[in-house]
């Protein structure tokens, strides 16, 4: 049987060690793979457990400004699947994402093409030089374990998050930033 090998280098063991993981990805076990990423997220990382999973007052609203409609489309159009399950290597905003899947999936909607993976995204559109330049519909990129979100402005991320098991709100700053990417032309 064929199977797909992920491993970061010799001594990483982590996901081949988990998985069987096929190439045509049916063989992969989901359910342990979450359980995988939780351990991952509660390790002793630095990451906020307060600032996850923190939800919106209904007086939030995305800003839009000139030179930045699209962004803050893509992000309005990502708060809509807030409370959808997370998954495991899924693109489906509806049925299931990862935090790539469905940064994936969100801007496929505006028909940018984002690769499945939020290492390859890193490589996308420009560089934002820090959080208080950024713009909704910016993606935000996290190393604990590699993670991208997009963000809504005012501080605030949506993002598919294995330990919340859902797609949620979360404080942009749970975790350290590592960078920021402007996918969409504008400002």
């Amino acid at each position: 049987r064929e199977t797909g090998a992920i491993s970061r280098n010799a001594e990483y063991g982590g996901l081949n060690a988990l998985f069987d993981l096929r190439l045509d990805a049916e063989g992969a076990d989901p359910a342990k793979a979450a359980e995988y990423m939780a351990d991952i997220w509660t390790e002793d990382t630095g990451i906020s457990e307060d600032k996850l999973n923190i939800g919106l007052d209904e007086t939030f609203a995305v800003e839009t400004t000139t030179g930045n409609e699209m962004g803050a489309q893509a992000a309005e159009y990502a708060l809509q699947f807030v409370g959808n399950p997370y998954a495991w290597g899924g693109d489906s905003l509806t049925e299931g994402a990862d935090s790539s899947g469905f940064t994936r999936g969100v801007y496929a909607h505006f028909e940018i093409s984002l690769p499945h993976s939020s290492r390859e995204q890193r490589q996308q559109g420009y560089e934002v030089e820090g959080l208080e330049d950024a713009l909704p519909g910016d993606l935000i990129f996290y190393e604990t374990p590699a993670h991208v979100a997009v963000y809504i402005g005012d501080g605030k991320i949506v993002h598919a998050l294995s330990v919340a098991g859902e797609i949620c709100v979360s404080e942009a700053d749970f975790d350290e930033i590592a960078m920021i990417r402007r996918v969409w032309e504008g400002e």
